[in-house]
Parts: C-alpha cells; sequence; structure tokens
C-alpha cells in the first residue's frame, strides 16, 4: 500500500486590523489523502475543503462605555484626566501599564466539505463512499474583569448535512455558556 497524505493549512489566509479596533479574517485549508491498494487495484481519496471568515471588534475601557465602577461616563473621563496627570507624577509600583477593561467580540462562519471516494482502477469505476458538509458559527464576547479575570459569554452552532444519503442523517448541534477564566501568570 501507498499513502500520500497532502495538507494546506492555510492554502490562502489574510487577517487584518483596521484602525477602528475591528479585526477579519479569511481562510481556506485543503487537505487530501490519497491510498494506493495494490492488491485490490483501488484507490480511496478522502479530500477536505474549508473556508473560515471571521469578524471581531474590540471596545476598549468597556467599564466606563456602561457606567460601571463610577457614577457615570463624565465622571469617568473627569477622573481619567486628574488620573493622567498623577501617572506622570509618580510611577505605577510594580512598572506595569494601565489595565483597561476591554470588550473582545468575534462571530466565525466556517463551511467545510469532507468526501470520501474509492476508484477501482480495473473497472474504471468511481463511488462515492461517505462525504460531509458542515456549517458553524461561532459567537464570542470575553469581558476583562481584571488582569487575572476573564468573563467569557460563547454561542456554538454546528449544522452536519451528509452527501451521501446512505451513511448519516443531517443533524445540528448548538452549544452556549458563560464561563469564568482565571490567569495565574503575573
Amino acid at each position: 500500500a501507498v499513502n500520500l497524505i497532502e495538507t494546506f493549512s492555510p492554502l490562502i489566509e489574510a487577517r487584518g486590523v483596521l484602525d477602528n479596533n475591528m479585526t477579519f479574517n479569511f481562510r481556506i485549508n485543503h487537505t487530501r489523502s490519497l491510498n494506493l491498494n495494490i492488491a485490490s487495484y483501488q484507490v480511496v481519496e478522502t479530500n477536505d475543503n474549508d473556508m473560515v471568515f471571521g469578524l471581531g471588534y474590540r471596545l476598549p475601557d468597556f467599564n466606563r462605555i456602561i457606567g460601571f465602577g463610577s457614577n457615570s461616563v463624565k465622571a469617568g473621563r473627569r477622573q481619567t484626566r486628574v488620573n493622567r496627570a498623577q501617572v506622570t507624577q509618580t510611577e505605577n509600583a510594580d512598572n506595569l501599564p494601565e489595565f483597561n477593561n476591554d470588550l473582545n467580540i468575534r462571530v466565525d462562519v466556517s463551511h467545510k466539505i469532507t468526501q470520501a471516494l474509492i476508484r477501482k482502477i480495473e473497472d474504471r469505476f468511481t463511488q462515492a463512499t461517505s462525504g460531509l458538509k458542515t456549517t458553524a458559527i461561532r459567537f464570542s464576547a470575553d469581558y476583562a474583569l481584571s488582569r487575572s479575570l476573564t468573563l467569557r459569554a460563547f454561542f456554538d452552532k454546528t449544522i452536519h448535512v451528509p452527501l451521501v444519503s446512505s451513511a448519516a442523517y443531517p443533524t445540528a448541534n448548538t452549544s452556549a455558556g458563560m464561563s469564568l477564566r482565571l490567569n495565574l501568570n503575573r
């Protein structure tokens, strides 16, 4: 038996961050596997084609926007002006940069097609044995509560549609929730 595997992950990729804190990414992945079985005169070919498109946005100083931790947005702005003057006069004890309570929002949409073919060399016959079309939507929002504590809310929806009807039936999975991440590194 002879195996040949080629993987381009990513085959094409583009990432960017705009001046208004918006991020985007686009990625195409391709994987192909060929298995030549000399005894049965057949080639088994598996293809994976995956395309991912994502958008994100960062809201800096989200505490100030929602008025959390201070009486109002104006009070937060006044306090920031005073704090900037104090920071220039006295250094921070740990020499750490000022912490921002940022909110990072991200949406990813992916579409993947997986298919397997058996090619019988003697009969010159190709048959699709399995295949799956998968579409996934992932949404997440990460909110930095402090330097070491992050609150994350997420929503994931994945839809599987078989390409060969005798193999399976369409399914959909949905998961959503919140997590609290504690980072102990300094």
